[in-house]
């Protein structure tokens, strides 16, 4: 079974996106805030893939998607950004090519 933690400071938001995956098969976890996400993925607890918001309680979702990719373990692990932004500082720093 395919495993996913979802990033997401809005609840509605993230109850949603947790029943489409559910409803596909996923196992998913989710986290209303940055921090706890960056815990659970410190771990070794398995994730195919990541979805990251940009507002999340405590960061945006550039901060933890680079926190995520600091980690050894989680290097390749596929990351899903949404957002509403037409920033593109934000959109950029989420592709990892900003260093503003």
């Amino acid at each position: 079974m395919k495993a996913i933690l979802i990033a997401e400071g809005d609840d509605r938001v993230a109850e949603l996106f947790a029943y489409l995956f559910a409803r596909d098969g996923w196992t998913v976890t989710t986290c209303l805030d940055g921090q706890r996400a960056a815990d659970a993925l410190g771990g070794r607890a398995p994730y195919d893939a990541v979805l990251v918001s940009n507002r999340l309680h405590d960061m945006g979702g550039v901060e933890l998607i680079t926190r995520i990719r600091a980690l050894g373990h989680r290097h390749d692990v596929p990351i899903v950004m949404v957002t509403g932004t037409l920033d593109c500082a934000i959109v950029a720093g989420a592709l990892g090519r900003w260093r503003g």
